[in-house]
């Protein structure tokens, strides 16, 4: 009882969150769907045959990162700016170099993304599935002293692609809240996060500072001949 409470928590948590992306509904109790272990299942396989880092492929892109402060009544209160462009070869980051903006305000910028695919969580179809294009699942984990994300993904439904990614970490050192969001796009076969928003609230002495930092990729390369 005490878990189905915890994961119903975490769920509702969910909703809220994605509902500003306006994915409204309300997830399926469908933990052990076979239909869904089939999607997550061909999302995965399709998944690493085109992620660029697993292929070790070489690529480059320019990533635009815009950090907004936030006060108490949710207006933007101060903007930092950062323009780079970036070299991977063999899937790996090789170098960097800005095109404007000032670097040191952006020293722990991720644009990474988690591999949510290879980890062990609680599936379900959310929501519940229309039969459109895209097709919607959640992911919670067993407990909420788990530290891992959750939230929920997008695919198509035909090809099995990611198209977006909802993250929720509820259990984040020196924050009181952190949330990530990924769009997806396909280049050349590969598939790159072409948007990365990040909402959080740190924690302070006296305070919290929120903020939103918004990166946008673009100038995706990739390089074939090396």
């Amino acid at each position: 009882m005490k878990k189905n409470a915890e994961n119903g928590f975490r769920r509702a948590v969910v909703i809220v969150f994605v509902s500003v992306f306006l994915l409204a509904g309300l997830p399926a109790a469908a933990d052990d769907n076979p239909v869904v272990e089939f999607y997550w299942e061909k999302a995965q396989r399709v998944g690493k045959s085109r992620d660029p880092v697993e292929t070790g492929a070489g690529y480059s892109y320019v990533a635009t990162s815009h950090y907004k402060k936030i006060d108490r009544k949710g207006r933007v209160e101060n903007i930092d700016s950062v323009r780079s462009e970036y070299f991977y070869n063999w899937g790996k980051l090789d170098s960097s170099k800005t095109l404007a903006g000032d670097p040191g305000k952006f020293k722990k910028l991720d644009l990474s993304v988690p591999d949510i695919l290879s980890s062990d969580y609680i599936r379900y179809f959310y929501p519940n599935d229309t039969g459109g294009t895209d097709l919607a699942i959640g992911f919670d984990t067993e407990t909420a002293r788990d530290p891992r994300p959750v939230g929920l993904f997008s695919i198509d439904r035909e090809r099995y692609v990611l198209r977006w990614m909802y993250l929720f970490y509820p259990m984040k050192e020196n924050y009181k809240r952190y949330s990530r969001s990924y769009r997806f796009v396909e280049v050349e076969g590969l598939i790159f996060a072409d948007s990365i928003w990040e909402v959080g609230a740190k924690r302070g002495i006296f305070s919290s500072e929120h903020y939103r930092l918004e990166t946008g990729i673009s100038d995706i390369k990739i390089y074939r001949d090396r």
